[in-house]
């Protein structure tokens, strides 16, 4: 074998190494973007799961809510009251830790 037969070979070879890796390049990220797109739809319905077991927490938060603003319009002194004893028992509790 001459040495142009040597190089055309050389040559040869390191064209298929190149088209193998092009190929191999083409499959790992066909396989992560499969991942990826499998990852993103576990963690949407996780996320519609949580969302559905949090409504009803919503609802009475929101609800629990509503009741305190119409109970602090109808007595805002009452309510004034409290939010000064709530604040000095906080305080209070902050101050006895030292």
């Amino acid at each position: 074998m001459t040495q142009e037969n040597k190089a055309e070979t050389v040559s040869d070879q390191l064209g298929v190494i190149r088209e193998d890796l092009a190929k191999l390049a083409n499959m790992v990220g066909d396989v992560a973007s499969e991942k990826a797109h499998q990852a993103n739809a576990a963690a949407s319905k996780f996320a519609d799961a949580a969302n559905e077991r949090a409504e009803p927490y919503v609802a009475r938060a929101e609800e629990s809510f509503t009741k305190a603003k119409a109970t602090v319009r109808r007595n805002p002194a009452l309510a004034l009251t409290m939010a000064a004893g709530a604040g000095l028992l906080v305080a209070r509790a902050v101050f006895l830790r030292r």
